[in-house]
């Protein structure tokens, strides 16, 4: 988590620190356009924040083309290098601006991956008599779609789901992991299909509030049963990937 911060900052800082560097350097090398640049950053930065990051996209690409053709191939006044300089401005700060946006969404969903693993540290060291224990996973189907249409709604969904997942009396802990994931640890007594179905039933009831109608969602679901002599050789990492494949199995059988 503190890695993830820190990348966030600095992300940031060198954000910042490119929109200055870019006034400063039309004020050096283009003194009397720094309104003109300030303009193009600041609509920039405010059509990528409203609209939806696949609508920002396409303002970007369409509007990088019209910037090329009216700068090559349009009458205009301006020096070659100021040209150039219009032309990779754009782009650039709306492809830094959708990053950190990205970033952004990713601190304020939540990651608790590194929780994750001290849970599962805590399972491995745990009393024979706590054993066995069930791992699963549970994961947003489309997810990336979804967060894409409306980022805001989006986070909204994953703090109901992780609610709701906490609020089953089989669920002993929950923590949200990147990509619309989340890794649950259940009771040993609870029975893995009738628990994935009563789960499956209860998080696909959650409405996607989009901006003009409510989506459905969709959820997959699996769970495995764990000794603790296989636990204590499995790494958090091993874990995931085996979970992971075992919904992509999941999903391929059920298509």
């Amino acid at each position: 988590m503190l890695k993830q911060e820190l990348h966030y900052i600095t992300v940031s800082l060198l954000y910042w620190g490119g929109i200055v560097a870019s006034l400063f350097a039309t004020h050096i090398f283009f003194p009397g356009s720094e309104w003109i640049t300030l303009a193009v950053i600041l609509l920039t930065i405010v059509s990528v924040w409203l609209l939806p990051e696949l609508l920002a996209i396409w303002l970007l690409v369409l509007s990088t083309t019209a910037i090329v053709m009216i700068m090559v191939f349009g009458i205009s006044y301006i020096p070659v290098p100021e040209r150039v300089f219009y032309i990779f401005l754009l782009p650039a700060a709306g492809l830094a601006t959708l990053y950190l946006l990205r970033l952004s969404y990713q601190q304020l969903a939540g990651n608790e991956e590194k929780a994750a693993r001290k849970t599962l540290s805590f399972w491995k060291r745990a009393n024979e008599s706590a054993f066995p224990v069930q791992i699963g996973m549970v994961r947003w189907a489309h997810f990336e779609q979804f967060r894409e249409i409306n980022p805001r709604e989006s986070r909204r969904v994953l703090r109901v789901v992780k609610h709701r997942l906490k609020s089953h009396p089989s669920i002993r802990d929950v923590f949200v992991l990147p990509n619309g994931a989340f890794l649950i640890f259940a009771n040993n007594d609870s029975k893995t299909a009738s628990l994935s179905e009563q789960l499956k039933e209860s998080l696909e009831k959650i409405p996607f509030r989009n901006i003009y109608n409510p989506n459905a969602i969709q959820f997959q679901i699996v769970q495995d049963e764990w000794e603790k002599q296989d636990l204590e050789s499995v790494r958090f990492a091993d874990l995931i990937k085996h979970l992971g494949r075992k919904l992509e199995t999941e999903i391929i059988i059920e298509y």
